[in-house]
């Protein structure tokens, strides 16, 4: 790890269960290969929830791919490393992702309906991960299903297990996601918008178990989405992505009330407060830059209002400016951002 990109560090990050070093990913196209993600370093404890936010194609689920050995063919890891409980992932055979995904580590994607086969109960799918990574007969796997809807709140879970996917609303289809995934007790959960088109009042449900389960299984969780209002309820860290880099990182707290890069102080203007009146919605001028036209400099000067000359020269590097907490700006001892209010 280089001097320039810091981990951001959490109480006690001897034994890891994730560690990301210096990850870089290309996506092969017309024009060779194009960088989207571009030196990510982050670690991740047991019982730790760590939330990864930003705007679409900041890069947050093309880490997750990563982490779980799931990119397109067209893509490459040029550099970095992504270790799971010390087991390297980066470059190691397709059998040894094969026995770490839903074992060690699992994922629960944004959109259940799409993940779900509706050609099987969801007692099949769920009894499937047991007896693919325990080995278990399909008497016991059935039993490990009933279990685990259970354990996810599902009521009747005995008659439940026998249901079909289109048979579930949408946030019992994503507690159903949440049971396949955790069924063989992995250390790393991975959570890609789970809360996605959710109520709020289902989308609190399941974010109170999330917290449930954790404390259960010892998990480790890698929390992705847009929310604030989510990260805020859930996450003990946040980093910020923008541009497939990390350009803001600390505890959530911390973040939410002292923000040292102008994006996390524009998405954070940006979040809806009650007291806010009708037409006056914050929104951050511009978009996102595709990966072929990243301006010179920082990624970020051609939609911030703070930028001077300085900030399109060399890439800034990720620097810590405080214990804990993590900017990629160059002005950030400078500038006095607003955070929350209370």
């Amino acid at each position: 790890m280089t001097a320039s990109e810091p981990t951001l560090a959490g109480a006690d990050r001897r034994s890891p269960v994730l560690s990301i070093e210096n990850l870089t990913v290309e996506l092969a196209g017309e024009h060779g290969h194009v960088r989207v993600l571009d030196d990510v370093n982050f670690e991740i404890g047991a019982r730790e929830t760590l939330g990864l936010v930003g705007e679409s194609g900041s890069g947050k689920t093309i880490t997750a791919l990563s982490v779980m050995g799931l990119l397109p063919k067209s893509a490459r890891i040029p550099s970095g490393s992504i270790e799971m409980e010390g087991e390297q992932i980066v470059g190691c055979p397709l059998s040894d992702l094969q026995r770490l995904r839903g074992s060690r580590m699992a994922m629960v994607f944004q959109e259940p309906m799409t993940s779900l086969n509706p050609a099987f109960t969801v007692g099949d799918q769920i009894g499937e991960t047991v007896r693919r990574h325990r080995g278990a007969s399909r008497r016991a796997a059935r039993a490990r299903a009933v279990e685990m809807l259970d354990l996810v709140g599902i009521p009747n879970a005995a008659r439940r297990v026998r249901s079909y996917p289109h048979e579930f609303s949408g946030g019992m289809r994503q507690r159903v996601m949440m049971a396949i995934a955790l069924a063989c007790e992995p250390a790393l959960l991975i959570a890609d918008e789970p809360t996605t088109a959710l109520d709020v009042t289902i989308q609190a449900q399941l974010l109170d178990l999330l917290r449930d389960l954790q404390d259960q299984l010892d998990l480790a969780l890698l929390f992705i989405t847009h929310d604030l209002g989510v990260v805020a309820d859930i996450c003990d860290r946040v980093m910020v992505m923008y541009a497939g880099q990390v350009i803001e990182g600390a505890d959530a707290e911390t973040l939410f009330e002292h923000p040292e890069h102008p994006y996390t102080e524009g998405l954070l203007r940006a979040m809806p407060h009650i007291e806010t009146r009708s037409g006056e919605l914050f929104s951050i001028p511009g978009s996102p830059p595709a990966p072929l036209d990243r301006p010179p400099g920082c990624a970020f000067n051609p939609r911030c209002g703070y930028a001077e000359p300085t900030c399109t020269a060399d890439a800034p590097p990720l620097r810590s400016i405080e214990p804990n907490h993590t900017t990629r700006c160059l002005l950030a001892e400078k500038l006095r951002l607003q955070g929350v209010q209370e």
